[in-house]
């Protein structure tokens, strides 16, 4: 050990003071000489040890390829591949040593004979090669290491493979040159093949007992990493916008059915992640989609159809051990819908720049799929999904959207504005029967309150809308309550709503019926003397006047209280 330190010192100091390239064939053999006498030394170390605890002198044995390739890299420097040619070689030796004493050479000593010719020419690789072919060689040779490595129960062989694989990132990362943007450019194939050497060393590590199988989930998320990056970034220099967008939707279709069908094949649970997270990719990029355009132009029907029905597809595969399989075709369809609504909203678009149209489009599209889902048959497991998820996002949506559609300002451009038959009326009364019906099967009186609060608000806003046409107003809150004509239209809309509620609480004998009725009479009473009567010299509110009070008269004499449920058992007692 002291000859050797002693020879490497003062080799390096005259290396520096006083190495000439013209003095190399006479350094070359001797610095030969020197690596090949201690190589001998440490292997000759090793190989007395029969009988004995093996070891290994690990200075020397390490030491020496170590001090060759830095004293090696001054005298081939005037050499383009010197270095690399040099390193090549020296795994050569090692690795031809290997070969000659592996009957009789101590495990130990084979070991460090083969990861020292592993590392020299893992070297000779980016002395050699530019980034993007040495990240290839490093990903594969890794992957074959980390093969033998698990197989033989060899933890420095998986350790190297696994520094194999990070090193071959980042080489591709940080040590590429440019190539021109087209499908040929090296950096992209080296990229997809690293995430396959990647994909396949997680592979391995799931079926080793070793406790290296806890790598298992950080090298599949390497894979993912390096697949989806390469893809994104070379079609992101070839396409523009939504062409762009629509690769992206087909690339994450294709790679999500081959997940799928790895994880079928090889019953590989981890690769189940790609059957919940594709449908939220593709929502990012329904998103991204319709903010630059209609999802179904030109050949994104292709990508779109596709991607729907890739999603299908995952929904067969493993359904038998799939404890949210319902959950699943959920957002397949919540997906599907939304793509739908998308264009239809395109379409109405292109055809009119009337936003009223636009609205009701949307809330008659929730309004019929709230209809028709509840009618499909399907198995048991799945029957959630479409007959009580759905619809109950479709009615919270579309009660928000109905909701929303009370304030816009009335209009039916290109054509004219009639009473009911217009974009804002009837699609809203349409919706409202439609989401009553679903929903009164359900909450049963909590959903008849909410309907008729309901039909009350539509009721006023159809008042509201035709009085604003026809007596050109402008939808204006304060425009239209400062005019007696609205006041007045009001104050008796509100009188028959209560007539007509306490009329058919006599029919149905139900006391909230006529309750309500009361209320809305309540609310019309206190109307009359805190609103109408400040100008009670006007025509329009004598009429009020007089129109709510014979109201009041006649339902007092045709609809009187209906008795409590407990009176009427009594009486038929």
């Amino acid at each position: 050990l002291l000859g050797f330190t002693f020879t490497f010192v003062v080799g390096v100091i005259w290396g520096v003071t006083r190495y000439q390239p013209g003095l190399f064939h006479s350094v070359e053999p001797f610095l030969l000489l020197f690596c090949a006498l201690y190589l001998m030394i440490g292997v000759r170390f090793a190989l007395r040890q029969e009988g004995r605890q093996p070891a290994i002198d690990s200075t020397i044995l390490f030491g020496t390829p170590l001090a060759f390739i830095g004293l090696q890299q001054p005298l081939v420097a005037p050499w383009e591949y010197g270095l690399a040619i040099s390193s090549a070689l020296a795994a050569g030796v090692y690795a031809t040593l290997w070969w000659l004493l592996r009957q009789r050479a101590p495990l130990l000593l084979k070991d460090a004979l083969a990861g020292t010719a592993l590392v020299l020419g893992s070297l000779a690789i980016p002395l050699a090669l530019p980034g993007d072919w040495t990240a290839v060689c490093w990903a594969a040779e890794g992957a074959l290491v980390l093969h033998f490595g698990l197989r033989q129960q060899r933890h420095w062989g998986v350790l190297i493979a696994l520094l194999l694989q990070f090193g071959a990132g980042m080489s591709l990362l940080f040590d590429t040159p440019s190539h021109p943007d087209n499908w040929s450019d090296p950096r992209f194939w080296s990229a997809l093949i690293l995430a396959l050497c990647a994909l396949f060393s997680a592979a391995r590590l799931r079926l080793t007992p070793m406790r290296w199988r806890a790598l298992e989930a950080p090298l599949l998320g390497w894979a993912a990493l390096f697949w989806y990056g390469a893809w994104v970034w070379q079609l992101e220099r070839l396409f523009n916008e939504r062409p762009l967008i629509w690769a992206v939707i087909a690339l994450l279709a294709v790679s999500g059915i081959a997940w799928a069908v790895l994880e079928a094949r090889l019953n590989w649970r981890r690769l189940a992640f790609a059957r919940f997270v594709l449908p939220l990719l593709l929502t990012f990029c329904l998103v991204a989609n319709a903010l630059v355009g209609a999802p179904l132009e030109s050949w994104g029907w292709l990508a779109w159809l596709l991607a729907l029905a890739g999603n299908s597809l995952l929904l067969r595969i493993g359904r038998d051990a799939d404890a949210h399989l319902a959950l699943r075709h959920a957002l397949n369809l919540w997906l599907g819908l939304a793509v739908l609504a998308v264009q239809v909203d395109y379409w109405v678009g292109d055809w009119t720049a009337e936003l009223n149209w636009n609205l009701a489009a949307q809330l008659l599209l929730a309004a019929a799929l709230v209809r028709l889902l509840p009618r499909l048959q399907l198995a048991e497991e799945i029957e959630n999904a479409y007959h009580e998820w759905t619809p109950a996002l479709l009615c919270s949506l579309g009660g928000l959207l109905w909701l929303a559609m009370l304030f816009p300002a009335p209009g039916a451009s290109p054509f004219d504005w009639l009473a009911l038959f217009n974009p804002l009326d009837l699609p809203q009364l349409v919706a409202l029967l439609a989401f009553w019906n679903w929903a009164r099967q359900r909450l049963h009186t909590r959903a008849d309150l909410a309907a008729a609060g309901a039909a009350f608000l539509l009721l006023n806003a159809i008042a509201l809308r035709t009085l604003a046409i026809n007596l050109n107003l402008p939808w204006d809150a304060s425009a239209l309550f400062a005019s007696d004509k609205v006041q007045t239209a009001l104050a008796i809309l509100w009188t028959l709503g209560g007539v007509a509620s306490m009329a058919l609480s006599r029919r149905h004998a139900s006391r909230p019926l006529w309750i309500g009725g009361a209320v809305l009479l309540g609310m019309t009473v206190l109307k009359l003397f805190l609103v109408d009567l400040g100008n009670s010299g006007t025509l329009e509110r004598i009429v009020s006047f007089i129109g709510v009070g014979l109201l009041l008269l006649i339902i007092g004499y045709i609809a009187p209280l209906p008795p409590a449920d407990s009176e009427q058992t009594a009486g038929e007692q």
